[in-house]
């Protein structure tokens, strides 16, 4: 029998599912892929989780891969052996859990990595900008931007369009695509605290000056009172201690911007 690929699929059923493999593909099959999978009446997303040549399904039964939606695997081998452990310790279904540690836009089938356009001056441009006529002032307004040699992105470059245009057909400025991963399009934290106000301050210090011993606490404050601002202020200070914190997150989809702060 050919090769017979084990899916798991974010379903409450605790198995996994058999597949043909793909009639094609581009990449090699590997764990941690995903596929878009027929099941029953619908399409679904699937995670390859290994592959043998036996299969408890009668050959006449197997369904075929539509298609691999990966060139690369979303969990790498360590992560995958993780969480298969993690389903089995909890008897919990697999399908639901790697669903659960999965980005939703990755959940839903979206690609690994989606392609941004840039700008940036060609070799070129860079040797005969001085041929502009310094009367052309958009030409020259846009050729000032893109001479500090950075990529510039296509919605920064949205309200220069005309001239970015004219000098696309000079072949001063090129196109360049870059790829960015869909699961680090998270809000981006430029560094800045926000103020603590009395009550938080108050109970920053009860945390700080109990740390090094053994002790309890539990704050309590309504949705929104700023409790997390006081969590991560005393883990700062648990940090500058050389000493570790242990940080719970209610909500997969808060890990990301929760790692960035």
């Amino acid at each position: 029998m050919s090769a017979i690929l084990h899916f798991a699929i974010d379903t409450p059923l605790r198995r996994i599912f058999d597949y043909l493999p793909p009639v094609q593909s581009s990449h090699p099959i590997r764990p941690g892929q995903r596929a878009w999978l027929p099941f029953g009446k619908r399409r679904v997303v699937g995670v390859l989780i290994g592959q043998s040549t036996h299969s408890d399904v009668p050959p006449s039964k197997l369904r075929r891969v539509a298609e691999l939606i990966d060139a690369e695997p979303i969990f790498d081998e360590v992560l995958l052996k993780l969480l298969q452990w993690t389903a089995d310790y909890y008897h919990h279904a697999i399908g639901e859990v790697l669903a659960a540690a999965t980005p939703i836009a990755l959940r839903d089938g979206a690609p690994q990595f989606a392609s941004e356009i840039h700008w940036r001056l060609t070799a070129l441009g860079k040797t005969e900008s001085a041929s502009i006529s310094p009367r052309a002032t958009r030409l020259q307004a846009l050729l000032s931007i893109l001479s500090d040699e950075q990529l510039h992105s296509d919605e920064v470059m949205s309200e220069h369009r005309d001239a970015l245009r004219a000098l696309l057909k000079r072949g001063f400025v090129e196109r360049v695509a870059v790829e960015s991963a869909v699961s680090s399009k998270e809000p981006h934290f430029d560094g800045t605290l926000p103020t603590l106000t009395t009550e938080q301050q108050q109970a920053l210090e009860v945390v700080v000056t109990a740390l090094g011993s053994f002790r309890t606490l539990l704050l309590y404050g309504v949705t929104g009172s700023g409790k997390t601002e006081v969590y991560l202020r005393a883990i700062d200070e648990v940090l500058k201690r050389n000493q570790q914190s242990l940080v719970l997150v209610p909500e997969i989809a808060l890990t990301p911007q929760l790692v960035e702060r």
